[in-house]
C-alpha cells in the first residue's frame, strides 16, 4: 500500500483510539464557522523556497456523544496557498485552490483548552508558473489532483461562541513529484505538493 495512503490510515485510526468514553462537561455547540491565515512552507527545497501564504474558511457540524466530553465534527473546507520557489536561472510561483471534506476530533484539555486533530481529502487545482531568462523557460501549467491535510491544532474557548487557536498542517498533492516545472526549478527529486503550514484562526460557535 502507498506509503501517503499508510499515513491518512494510520492518523484516522490514533484519533478513534484517543477518543474514548469520558467525563460529560456543559452543553456544547453543534455548528462552527472557521476563518484563518498563516503561512506554508514547501518541503524538500532547501534555500530555494520562500515562505508562503495560506488562507481558509470552514464550516463544521458535530457535537459529543452523551457522556462524552470528546467532541466530533465534519468539516468542509475551501483553502488556498501560495508558494514561490527560486532556482539560479528559473523561479517557480505556485498557487493551490482545494475544496476539503473530513472528521476533526476535540479533545477538552482544561480551562476553555482543546486539542484537536482532523484529516481533511478532496480536489486541488494547481498552477505552476514558471518564469525563466529564455521565452522557451517559460510556461504556465495547471493540474487537478487529489490532495489530503493532516492537521492538529489547540484551541481556546474565550465565550461559548467564540474561540482562537493555532492550528500546524502537512499538505500534499498526490502527484509523487511528477511536475515539470517543480522538476525544473529544484532537480528531479523535487515534490511540489509537499508542504507545512502554521495559522492561527478564529472560530464561531452556533
Amino acid at each position: 500500500m502507498h506509503s501517503r495512503t499508510m499515513i491518512v490510515i494510520g492518523a484516522l485510526t490514533g484519533m478513534v483510539l484517543l477518543a474514548g468514553p469520558a467525563r460529560a462537561d456543559e452543553q456544547g455547540t453543534y455548528f462552527a464557522l472557521e476563518l484563518e491565515g498563516g503561512a506554508a512552507f514547501a518541503l524538500d527545497y532547501g534555500e530555494q523556497e520562500l515562505p508562503g501564504y495560506s488562507a481558509r474558511i470552514s464550516f463544521g457540524v458535530g457535537g459529543k456523544p452523551a457522556g462524552w466530553s470528546t467532541r466530533f465534527y465534519f468539516l468542509a473546507a475551501y483553502e488556498r496557498t501560495g508558494n514561490t520557489l527560486g532556482g539560479e536561472y528559473l523561479s517557480l510561483d505556485r498557487s493551490t485552490d482545494s475544496l476539503l471534506l473530513g472528521p476533526r476530533v476535540v479533545f477538552p484539555l482544561f480551562a476553555g483548552l482543546r486539542l484537536f486533530g482532523e484529516v481533511l481529502i478532496g480536489p486541488s487545482w494547481v498552477c505552476s508558473d514558471i518564469d525563466g531568462p529564455h521565452p522557451a523557460l517559460q510556461y504556465k501549467a495547471d493540474e487537478t489532483l487529489f490532495t489530503y491535510r493532516l492537521g492538529l491544532g489547540l484551541q481556546y474557548r474565550i465565550f461559548k461562541y467564540l474561540s482562537l487557536g493555532v492550528r500546524a498542517e502537512f499538505a500534499d498533492e498526490a502527484d509523487d513529484g511528477q511536475d515539470l516545472g517543480a522538476r525544473l526549478v529544484t532537480g528531479s527529486n523535487g515534490d511540489p505538493g509537499m508542504r507545512i503550514g502554521v495559522s492561527a484562526f478564529a472560530t464561531i460557535h452556533f
